[in-house]
């Protein structure tokens, strides 16, 4: 699971060229190995039990249905068609989606691990404030991202 990912994550990591971590900001690498590694951790045996269930509930249901009222399974067919072109709508807005909260996330680990590294410099010129209304608006960045990926999961 999400084990071997990190380490085939890591085994690209290692072996990608300099201009990578030239084009690259830290905060993406990080949210890689934390964010997507931990969904994978969550989410797998959760999606896969969900798949299962519902699964062989429709299955039971159609053949019910089918045994009963033959004459009714033909009006599954249009309505199967038109699941299948609302689920591929729905991936596509899925996956943009996705994408953006992953972009949003990045720059406030970017900007959090360079406040540690430069505390001393940000009390010395007295810059906590300005600090705090930038890495306001990156998480109000995200949270809007994320109430939209919230949103489109219901």
């Amino acid at each position: 699971g999400g084990r071997s990912l990190q380490q085939s994550m890591y085994a690209s990591l290692i072996r990608a060229p300099m201009a990578f971590f030239d084009t690259t900001p830290l905060g993406r690498v990080l949210n890689r190995f934390t964010k997507d590694v931990s969904d994978v951790d969550k989410n797998t045996i959760t999606m896969i039990s969900a798949f299962v269930r519902m699964s062989i509930q429709m299955t039971s249901a159609i053949i019910i249905i089918g045994s009963t009222a033959y004459y009714t399974l033909f009006a599954f067919a249009p309505i199967f068609a038109l699941f299948y072109w609302v689920q591929q709508y729905y991936n596509v807005s899925a996956r943009e989606i996705k994408r953006l909260d992953s972009l949003t996330r990045s720059p406030i680990y970017q900007e959090f691990g360079q406040c540690l590294d430069g505390m001393t410099s940000i009390r010395a010129y007295a810059k906590q404030d300005s600090l705090l209304n930038r890495c306001g608006l990156w998480v109000d960045r995200h949270v809007q991202t994320n109430v939209a990926m919230m949103s489109a999961n219901r």
